[in-house]
């Protein structure tokens, strides 16, 4: 490359960086004015030779950027005990969303028990409108079960753009194009008389940038330069992307650009074209 050539490229570097390059004209999505529903509940039904008890617990409140939400319906008659609680936690800003919930449901029968059971959940629901170019980034989520649910699912006017449950992901990147967008976030669990400790778990952090998705910026600083390299370099030396080794804990496979869960030539050219730009559209 000549110095003509370098210095043309080294100036778009600096105007990157200083903030310069133009926006996408009527780009516009703000959680702030996103319709957000959140909320508890925990119930629960015992009866014993002692005598017998149902409890409903709801909860859930809040406004921007703070929700919470706590249900407890755990009881106990003679020898005989119900754990049923659900918790939630939501913090939003204009981009980001952070979130967390709970739900435990568990009979500890006793030797005078004759019926029980319980269950919980927490779920939480935000619709928002996308205009113009966005894409988004889930940093992490962990929706873990045991005998329980956790699921963490987004549709875009209705139709489903992706749906996580009983896994821990991290580093997922997805277009935002315009329209009206759901998340729905839920953890919920049931126990009888027989069933075992039953929870579910989700946590989840996500967030909205203007532009279009740039794929091969692979450390998200809007420029596909050396440093996306590195990180390129390092994935197609491995080749295989980490869902596919079997482990609960899997990261995502950003450079996995064909999602054909293999990082190889195919994405090595797509890498190929996007440095040479250099900034990403």
């Amino acid at each position: 490359m000549n110095k003509q050539n370098w210095n043309c490229r080294l100036l778009l570097v600096v105007a990157a960086a200083s903030g310069f390059v133009p926006e996408h004209a009527g780009a516009h999505v703000d959680l702030a004015n996103a319709t957000v529903t959140a909320t508890t509940g925990a119930t629960s039904n015992l009866m014993t030779s002692g005598g017998s008890n149902t409890l409903n617990q709801p909860g859930g409140t809040g406004a921007f950027p703070n929700w919470q939400g706590y249900s407890d319906a755990s009881q106990s008659i003679g020898l005989s005990s119900i754990l049923s609680t659900s918790d939630l936690s939501l913090f939003m800003n204009s981009t980001l969303i952070y979130t967390n919930g709970f739900a435990n449901a568990w009979v500890k029968p006793g030797t005078d028990m004759v019926a029980a059971d319980a269950s919980a959940s927490a779920r939480i629901e935000i619709d928002f409108h996308v205009h113009g170019d966005h894409y988004f980034e889930i940093h992490s989520v962990d929706v873990n079960q045991l005998d329980g649910e956790g699921s963490a699912v987004m549709l875009k006017n209705g139709v489903e753009v992706f749906r996580y449950q009983g896994v821990h992901v991290h580093e997922i990147r997805g277009e935002l194009a315009d329209g009206d967008y759901q998340i729905v976030l839920t953890a919920a669990t049931q126990s009888g008389i027989s069933g075992p400790n039953s929870v579910g778990i989700f946590e989840f952090e996500f967030e909205v940038f203007e532009g279009s998705l740039c794929l091969a910026d692979l450390n998200g600083d809007r420029l596909v330069d050396d440093a996306d390299f590195v990180e390129f370099a390092a994935a197609y030396n491995t080749l295989v992307c980490p869902a596919l080794r079997g482990a609960r804990h899997e990261e995502g496979c950003p450079a996995d650009f064909n999602s054909d869960q293999i990082v190889d030539d195919t994405d090595f050219v797509i890498f190929a074209a996007a440095y040479n730009e250099l900034i990403c559209p």
